[in-house]
């Protein structure tokens, strides 16, 4: 028989601390409006000191929870291994009560259950069904926000003619080579014939054209780049919302965080052309998932962390690169704010874990971006290229060029501006920000009094804000510019004010990014995250006001304030869109079996580093609907000597300068001319009307007719269509 020792009577619920008026006088000043009544709460034990209580005394530490009065038993039967043995008045009265307690316990165990489950229901904003809500609530916004793209959902894209064509292409090509040639998509030789390109360092958004695939089987190709493009918005608001939701439990600071990022200035103007730089969406959710690895204990999260980091790099190389960086201070800056919970065992193998999954998504990319790296097939640029595209400062205070209301007014401000230079942060993000700021102070200030209070460190903006500031110092590129100018004068003294990325743009991969603004979209999400942190503060605050009349109309009236307040930074209707109908003679041309080469006018080749023409990604696109190979190139990443050779050739060479005077005399032989053409195996010549002036046009037909000796045999309101005369397969080929 086990010996049960005597226990104490122990009351471990916390006492309540007095406020003293030194210490709490921001307290003392709303005391009519705001509750402070701090309420009991039942004492847990964990498991180790479950462990301790049973070791030394021998009961079940829940006896200890709540004192509990019971009858003792009069008969206590006992299991022995001669068998069973009847006791009466066994052990002393305390033995007796503890058994009888024991018994008690477990009635009271049920009770306790069911009333911690009634307690714990979720209210029904907090249940998982409200995401459908919240996902909504963006799909209406995107349609809203980039109104008209919704009326032309099958026959237009979003963009101004810029590269928006060639992402379509990006897409139509990955399922070509995937489904239709089984091939590697990372070279091609349907552009820039008779060459095989590299598409390694061509910006061909893998992610989003995989993602694309089901889509254009089911609604078509355009529909479905829409699809991916307006997604994208969706996705990154509800994935802001979730990580500031799981951050600070405000779902209202959550929604307007959302807002903040996916419909950033940024944003909105990379779409108009750069569709891989406007695909953030991945960003949100990773770190959601990270924050869940360093405060959770489930190992899934480093999984899905993986995954979309790993889709994030697929997607950009250069977002790759950057986000290497991002990861790495985050990592540094939470090391030095919690060291105890970083250097777990456990967190780091879920950090390693991470990695592999990471690695694993991104390699079909990164192992022949490193190949080719070592090749040195990235062309270096200059310094002043990197001075050229760098962010202005003023430009994080001015709008968009294309918002709304204040569209005009950042046009008139003399600074760099367009697609490579809104970096515009927003006034509501940036005093959401100032508020979070003093919250923090203020949380500091009490928490240094109250040794005992505890530190929520999922709300700690310091680290957000420290990495935001290397990426904003980053993308001020290697001098510092203000309204336009990087050189100041200081009584008569010229100067310019160097910054560190004059050091970085000298290191691998990192001086590879030749656009230093583009630093500024993590200044973006870290200033978002500590904006929803400030909102989330405010509305907490609120919250505890007595008044529930006014509490929730002071609540709604916040929320409503500071989303409208961004919207009106934010918006930007009419959205640029452009048609890409495919013309009706291209389904000629598809019906001409043969292996043949396409020459579309404007003819050119563009690369991120040089362009020689006018070339246009919209009309390379309409490869998507005859699958012929194509002189055109609009491509990211391309050799210049390739594209040199080219404008050597008597005939291409006029095509591509049309523009510029006669000098070449070879240019008007026509038998020279039909030699080159044979050699690159040109058979079809379409001329886009609406790329050229009427008188351009003119000069195009009589040079096409009597000097390239094309016949005319297609005619409408967009192409004229021309057949070379003399076509025939070729004997040799380029080399």
């Amino acid at each position: 028989m086990r010996d049960i020792r005597p226990v104490r009577k122990i009351d471990l619920r916390p006492k309540p601390k007095k406020l003293t008026t030194k210490e709490d006088r921001w307290f003392k000043l709303p005391r009519k409006l705001f509750s402070f009544k701090k309420k009991s709460k039942k004492t847990t034990f964990k498991r180790k000191e479950q462990r301790k209580f049973v070791d030394s005394w021998g009961i079940r530490p829940e006896l200890l929870k709540k004192p509990h009065k019971a009858k003792p038993k009069k008969e206590i039967v006992k299991k022995t291994v001669s068998g069973k043995i009847n006791y009466k008045k066994w052990g002393n009265k305390f033995q007796r009560k503890a058994l009888g307690f024991w018994k008690g316990v477990r009635d009271l165990d049920q009770k306790e259950k069911i009333s911690d489950k009634k307690k714990e229901a979720k209210k029904w904003y907090q249940k998982w069904w409200f995401n459908f809500i919240v996902v909504g609530f963006f799909v209406g916004l995107t349609v809203l926000l980039t109104y008209p793209l919704i009326k032309y959902f099958t026959v237009g894209i979003p963009g101004d003619g810029g590269d928006g064509g060639m992402f379509l292409w990006d897409m139509w090509w990955v399922k070509h080579a995937v489904l239709d040639l089984q091939q590697d998509p990372f070279y091609t030789d349907l552009i820039a014939a008779p060459h095989k390109v590299d598409l390694t360092f061509h910006t061909l958004a893998l992610s989003n054209s995989l993602i694309s695939i089901p889509f254009q089987f089911l609604f078509g190709i355009v529909a479905a780049f829409n699809l991916v493009f307006m997604g994208g918005f969706v996705l990154a608001g509800w994935g802001t919302y979730l990580l500031i939701r799981y951050l600070t439990k405000s779902i209202l600071a959550g929604i307007v965080a959302g807002v903040i990022l996916s419909f950033a200035p940024y944003i909105m103007v990379r779409s108009l052309g750069h569709f891989n730089l406007a695909t953030i969406w991945p960003i949100p959710f990773f770190i959601l998932f990270l924050m869940k690895m360093f405060y959770g204990k489930r190992w899934y999260p480093a999984i899905l962390a993986g995954i979309f980091g790993g889709i994030l790099c697929l997607n950009s190389l250069q977002y790759a690169v950057m986000f290497a960086l991002f990861v790495g201070l985050i990592y540094l800056f939470y090391l030095i704010a919690e060291p105890k919970r970083f250097l777990v065992s456990t967190f780091l193998v879920k950090s390693a874990l991470m990695l592999v999954v990471l690695l694993l998504v991104f390699s079909p990319l990164l192992f022949p971006a490193l190949a080719n790296y070592q090749y040195n097939q990235l062309e270096k640029i200059s310094l002043e290229r990197y001075i050229a595209y760098s962010a202005d400062l003023v430009r994080f205070i001015v709008p968009s060029h294309l918002s709304t209301f204040f569209g005009d007014y950042a046009d008139n401000v003399d600074s760099r501006g367009g697609i490579g230079g809104t970096v515009f942060l927003g006034y509501t993000t940036l005093f959401l920000s100032i508020i979070a700021i003093l919250f923090a102070v203020l949380h500091f200030q009490i928490k240094k009094h109250k040794k005992k209070q505890s530190d929520n460190g999922k709300m700690r903006i310091w680290p957000w804000l420290a990495t935001g500031f290397v990426f904003f110092v980053l993308s001020l590129g290697p001098f510092l510019h203000f309204m336009g100018a990087k050189k100041f004068e200081v009584s008569g003294i010229k100067f310019m004010i160097a910054l560190p990325f004059l050091a970085v743009y000298k290191l691998p991969f990192l001086g590879d990014l030749r656009v230093p603004s583009r630093f500024s979209i993590f200044v973006m999400i870290s200033l978002t995250i500590v904006a929803g942190i400030g909102l989330a503060y405010l509305l907490k605050t609120l919250g505890k006001i007595k008044w529930k009349s006014l509490k929730y109309s002071l609540i709604g009236v916040v929320f409503v304030a500071f989303l409208g307040a961004v919207l009106v930074e934010f918006i930007s209707i009419p959205f640029p869109t452009r048609n890409v109908e495919v013309p009706s003679v291209y389904e000629e041309i598809k019906n001409d079996e043969g292996d043949f080469v396409v020459l579309d006018l404007p003819c050119g080749w563009s690369t991120g580093y040089f362009g020689f023409g006018k070339p246009s990604g919209i009309v390379q696109s309409y490869q998507r609907e005859h699958g012929k190979k194509l002189v055109n190139g609009f491509i990211s990443r391309f050799p210049r000597s390739r594209v040199e050779r080219y404008l050597t050739m008597p005939g291409l060479r006029r095509l591509t300068n049309y523009w510029k005077p006669v000098s070449v005399k070879e240019d008007y032989d026509r038998d020279l001319i039909n030699q080159e053409f044979g050699k690159l195996n040109i058979k079809y010549i379409i001329l886009h009307k609406k790329y050229f002036k009427p008188e351009e046009r003119e000069r195009l037909k009589i040079y096409l007719t009597y000097i390239v000796d094309a016949e005319k045999f297609h005619e409408d309101d967009d192409v004229i269509a021309y057949r070379m005369k003399s076509y025939h397969l070729p004997e040799t080929s380029m080399q």
